[in-house]
């Protein structure tokens, strides 16, 4: 007869709503979206890093952004700079050095579409792997959140509703109590008075 191991399994892995993974250069990453987070794993020039956003601290509201080699830029500016003050260049080799270094900044640009974040924004590659699959990633990133804050307020509002109620049901409490002979008449019309300032309201008992 053969034993049976019980071992501890372990929990299931939570799965991901939806999912994207970007390349681009030496950038990589992937990001999973789930029901209360957005989790990033990205690496590039300054290493290796992990980022857990909650929903609400993201907006809906995305944005985009473009960003150029630098270099190429600052290196038209410099070059237009030294032909500017070489004698016997003329000016305008130096407006064209300056024109190259825009151009190949224009043509070397990566655009990104950004969530803005109270703590971090969350910036994905508007066309990797391809426009439509980073497109509707984002609107499952931006639906995701709007849901979040959707439940937040209904969760809020339950919240206010209860305390509204909290008055109304201390006064159903001292009524009992009233009603037992523990606490005397005077006694039942001091609390309803506290309650009913308390609520900011009038509530009466007769």
């Amino acid at each position: 007869m053969s034993a049976v191991s019980l071992g501890r399994s372990d929990p299931p892995r939570e799965t991901p709503l939806a999912s994207i993974e970007q390349r681009f250069g030496g950038h990589r990453g992937r990001h999973d979206l789930y029901r209360d987070r957005v989790q990033s794993a990205v690496s590039d020039l300054m290493g290796s890093r992990e980022l857990i956003l909650p929903p609400d601290a993201l907006s809906p509201h995305v944005v985009i952004r473009q960003r150029g080699p630098l270099g190429l830029l600052a290196t038209g500016g410099i070059l237009a700079v030294v032909l500017w003050f070489v004698p016997g260049v003329p000016s305008s080799l130096g407006a064209v050095a300056l024109g190259i270094g825009v151009v190949l900044w224009w043509l070397g640009r990566t655009q990104y579409i950004v969530f803005p974040g109270a703590i971090l924004d969350l910036e994905l590659f508007r066309d990797r792997p391809d426009a439509a699959t980073a497109r509707r990633f984002v609107a499952q990133v931006v639906k995701q959140i709007e849901t979040w804050q959707r439940e937040v307020r209904e969760l809020e509002r339950q919240r206010d509703a209860e305390r509204q109620l909290d008055p109304v049901g201390e006064l159903l409490r001292f009524r009992d109590l009233y009603a037992e002979g523990i606490i005397d008449r005077a006694e039942m019309k001091q609390a309803t008075e506290i309650l009913a300032r308390k609520g900011e309201g009038r509530i009466g008992f007769r």
